[in-house]
Formats: structure tokens, sequence, C-alpha cells
């Protein structure tokens, strides 16, 4: 008996021992993963007491520009403000993370702003106090969907700072603006920069911005920082028009690099809001009315309808379109032909395609291919003509500004056949006519009656 307690005493020890190198390693892996967050994290009143913010050009820099740095747990992020009263700074909503978009909240040990040392004014910062109004998006990933995106942090004290106007008279769009933002070299060094960013109507992107009022738009042919939302578009001097909320999704531009909807290369896309749609003021007890347009309610089935539009479109092919029936009809002696442009929506072009014949045109010049006989008196009643044209095709592509353009290909030859009677159409002015053919590849058809000779 004392044996049999003794041996399984040993094995006890031997299994503990076995099972604790891995939980103790789990405990140290933890620890060790806890400890190197924390190293890698920064004091707020440490990161504070680092900051160096400067202008890239002296001569050219807005005093109102703040670099927003943003404690989250161990992450410390930045953002772009601009100073819209002496001690409320206005950026983007995307800057915050979720549970910081709360009326009210406490920001003091999260947030600092930065204003730049310039011509006339040394660096100067500013705690922040509480955030004073925040924009709640449901659909978070799609920037089109929404109203607007900007939030505004209230300052313990007023910064001696030029005050930012905002602007109320929207934004035009197709229009190039400077926009201000800020290059990070780490979370102690920064420098703002100027940039021309252009505004784009009615994008793919977000195809419901066709207004100066659109809550909403998109702007291109800038480099901004994905990373660094809020920076600030300005018209002039100080009219504040709006503020960079986010980047154009990856997968959506994954999507369109990998598709065949592409005319030309992308650029880069940036969502940005229209600050002349906030609700929020500055002076006004906190809130003003805006346009109706700036309160138009989006969903996604509208999104993806007024997206495929963007394919289905035929508007935009139509000069080129006059120009290939005009090509079509002089392409034969023996009929004026009626083209129609037939919608694929599967591979999105439109194909040109003879349906029918308009009439009978000009048959004195052609009968003699159908006469025989002494003096030629008899006139063959049938005949088969096949008429070799190209397969025009045209495409609905996007181009750089992600709008519609109208691109044709013509790469393949289109072979018709048409039967019809030479008797009866030159000498009763008046024959059936029938025309083979394919359209998409598969085969067609069409038997047409009585095609007579008035082409007026």
């Amino acid at each position: 008996m004392f044996k049999l307690t003794l041996i399984i005493a040993i094995l006890s020890v031997f299994l503990a021992c076995g099972k604790e190198p891995r939980n103790s390693d789990k405990k140290n892996n933890r620890s060790n993963s806890r400890n190197s967050q924390n190293d890698t994290s920064v004091d707020l009143n440490q990161l504070m007491l680092k900051q160096e913010f400067t202008c890239s050009d002296l001569r050219d820099c807005p005093d109102n520009i703040a670099r927003i740095l943003i404690k989250d747990g161990d992450k410390i992020r930045s953002c772009v403000g601009v100073l819209i009263r002496g001690d409320q700074l206005l950026t983007s909503s995307s800057c915050l993370s979720r549970r910081m978009r709360t009326p009210k909240f406490n920001c003091s040990n999260n947030i600092f702003a930065v204003f730049p040392k310039s011509k006339n004014k040394e660096m100067e910062i500013a705690e922040c106090s509480f955030v004073m109004h925040a924009d709640q998006n449901t659909f978070e990933n799609y920037p089109a969907l929404w109203k607007n995106d900007l939030s505004v942090l209230k300052l313990k004290k007023a910064a001696s700072r030029t005050i930012g106007i905002l602007d109320p008279t929207g934004i035009n769009l197709d229009e190039t603006y400077s926009v201000w933002k800020i290059k990070t070299k780490d979370k102690f060094r920064a420098s703002i920069h100027r940039d021309e960013c252009r505004t784009i109507k009615k994008s793919y992107l977000n195809p419901f911005s066709d207004n100066k009022f659109s809550g909403m738009y998109v702007a291109s042919a800038c480099r901004l920082d994905h990373l660094v939302s809020g920076a600030v578009m300005f018209e002039g001097f100080n009219r504040i028009k709006g503020i960079f909320s986010k980047v154009m999704n990856k997968k959506l531009t994954d999507y369109l690099e990998e598709s065949d909807l592409l005319a030309e290369k992308l650029d880069e896309y940036y969502h940005f809001s229209n600050t002349a749609c906030t609700k929020y003021s500055p002076w006004r007890g906190g809130s003003r009315s805006v346009p109706s347009k700036c309160l138009e309610d989006f969903t996604f089935k509208k999104l993806d309808q007024f997206r495929s539009n963007f394919f289905d479109n035929i508007r935009i092919h139509k000069e080129e379109m006059q120009r290939i029936e005009e090509d079509i009809e002089n392409r034969t002696d023996y009929f004026k032909w009626n083209v129609s442009f037939h919608h694929n929506r599967d591979k999105n072009y439109f194909e040109a395609h003879i349906d029918s014949a308009r009439c009978i045109y000009n048959s004195d010049n052609w009968i003699g291919n159908y006469r025989s006989g002494r003096g030629g008196r008899w006139i063959s009643t049938f005949a088969s003509v096949e008429l070799e044209l190209p397969n025009y095709r045209f495409y609905n592509k996007l181009n750089r500004e992600l709008k519609s353009v109208s691109i044709l290909e013509d790469r393949e030859l289109k072979i018709y056949e048409f039967e019809f009677n030479p008797y009866n159409a030159h000498v009763l002015k008046k024959t059936n006519l029938k025309i083979l053919s394919k359209v998409f590849g598969r085969d067609n058809v069409r038997s047409i009656k009585s095609v007579d000779a008035n082409c007026l």
C-alpha cells in the first residue's frame, strides 16, 4: 500500500511539473505583451512637452491649423483640426474613436492640440476639455451614405489664433481648392503643408454629391495621409469649405482595379465633409439651420442603383453613336439602314446592329447586277448579299475622376447577309427583306415586310 501511495505521489509531481511550464509560458507571454505595449506608449504630459510643430513655409501658413494628438488606450493617433472659435476646434468625427463620440465626453486625459510655430506666433499647446459635438455615422465604411462627419472639441482655454470661418455658401464641385494637411515624422514632430485638391461632382465613389450642398463629397488630384484625417479645405485665406474624413475604401479600390471597368488608372480619392451642411454653430447657441439638400437620406439600395447607372448610361455615347449610324448607312448601295444599339448587361456594353432597312436606295445603280437575257430584259427575283462591317461596341467605363466615359471598340468584324427580291425592289419599289446576323455572338434573324423606296 505504501509503495502504491508513493508511486501515485511521484506521478502527481511529474504530471504537475509537465503542465506548469505551459501555463507559466502563457502568463509570461501575456505579461511580456502588456509590458511591451506599455513600453511603446507615451504619457500625455511627456508627449506635450516634446512637441515640435512648424510651418513648412513660414510666409504661407494659417496659424489656426492644429495637430490633434489622441491617446486611445496604448495607441497615439494624430489628426488635423482648425480653430472655429477661440476655444473650439473643428475636426473629423472619424478622427475620434466610437467611445469618444459620445456627448460631453471628457477628453482632458486623452486629447490635446498643438498650434504651429509660424512667422508671428510661437508654438502653442491647448488641452482638450470635452467633446462638444460629434456626428454619429451608422455605416462606418460607407461615407457616401453619411450626412456629415464633423466633430468639435472644447478647449480648456482659448488659443490666441486666427478664427476660421465656416463658409455657408457650399462647395463648388469640379473645382480646385487649397487643402492644409500635416506631415508627421513621429509622435513628437510634424509640420503643416499646403496641397491642391480637386473636388469631383457625381463620381462612382459618391454618386450623390451633385450640388454645392451635398453633405459629403469626394476630392482627388492631391496626396493626403490616410492615417491623419481632418485636413482642412480653404477658399481664400480663411473660409473653411470642407474637412477630410476618410480615404476611399480599400475593398472598393481592389474591386475596381481587378475589374474591367476602368478606362484610366485610379488616382487617390478622399471623402470630405461639407462644412456648409453642419448643424453645429460655434456661435448661435450651438446650432443652425442648413439647406434641405444637406439633409437628404441615402440607402444602400439607392447607392447600388446609382452606381449601376454609370454602366447603363447610353447618353454618354450619343455623339459617337450618331457618327457610327452615318458610317453604316453609307456602307451599301442597296438600302438605307436603321441602326440600333443593343445593351449587353452582363458584359457592360452597347453593340451597334442593323435591325431593319429604312428604304430601298438608288436601285438604278445596282439593278444591272441582277439583269439577264437580251438587253437585260429579265430581272432576278432573289438576291443574297453579304455585308461586312466593324463590330462596334460602346463600353461605359470610369475615367480618372471615377465618372462614366464612352469607350468605342471595333476590333472584330460583323457579317450581315440580307435576302430580298431585286425585281420587286426596282420595278415595284417595294420588297420583303430578311437580315441574318449575330448579336452578342448569337444568331439573329429579322424579317421585314414591304420595305419601300421612300427615303424621306
